[in-house]
């Protein structure tokens, strides 16, 4: 189903990882795991750009990852609504960020020069993942275009764009139109309640 896709819209590698938890608001019952297998792993992999190395432990790729997104969400929601972040977290991502990352190679091919990302291993898509996250909270325009959607059930965190109208929800075509719809129906029910 479409609430269990992959998404790539939130604007930033770090919100996109955050995104692979879908209905966040609902409760933990109710909260979608898009990131449900390896399979889905190599896919958001594909979907963010991130090439993997070739002897990459997949499993604990995707158990790290999941623990790396919740500490995230973590950090972002304490952002967004003015609260502490616990000590633990502090230095579990201080930890994840001081992996070494491969830089680009310059490649210089018949249509000219071209960077080509370095395959990563586990370490380095973590700390790609977490300089990702404080390059955005130290971004103070960056961060200052946080947004949470405002769906109940959804509260997906993302990115506006700079410019962008401002927008309560993560997507019009999803949160928005059924948001807009409710609306809809309970206007309609009030009228028809109404002598």
């Amino acid at each position: 189903t479409a609430l269990r896709e992959l998404r790539y819209d939130a604007g930033s590698l770090v919100l996109n990882l955050a995104a692979t938890v879908g209905r966040r608001g609902a409760g933990k019952t109710h909260r979608v795991e898009r990131l449900a297998d390896i399979e889905a792993l190599v896919r958001w992999c594909a979907g963010v750009g991130i090439d993997i190395a070739a002897d990459v432990d997949w499993d604990s790729l995707l158990t790290e990852l999941r623990d790396l997104r919740e500490a995230s969400w973590e950090v972002l929601t304490a952002y967004l609504h003015h609260k502490p972040v616990g000590l633990s977290t502090v230095q579990r991502i201080e930890a994840w960020a001081r992996a070494d990352v491969p830089l680009p190679r310059l490649v210089s091919g018949r249509h000219g020069p071209q960077a080509h990302m370095a395959a990563l291993d586990q370490a380095a898509v973590c700390a790609s993942v977490t300089r990702d996250l404080l390059a955005l909270l130290s971004d103070s325009e960056r961060r200052n275009h946080l947004r949470e959607c405002a769906s109940d059930d959804c509260r997906m965190i993302y990115l506006l764009a700079p410019g962008a109208r401002q927008r309560r929800w993560c997507s019009m075509s999803r949160c928005g139109n059924r948001a807009k719809a409710a609306a809809h129906r309970a206007r309609r029910s009030e009228t028809t309640a109404s002598p």
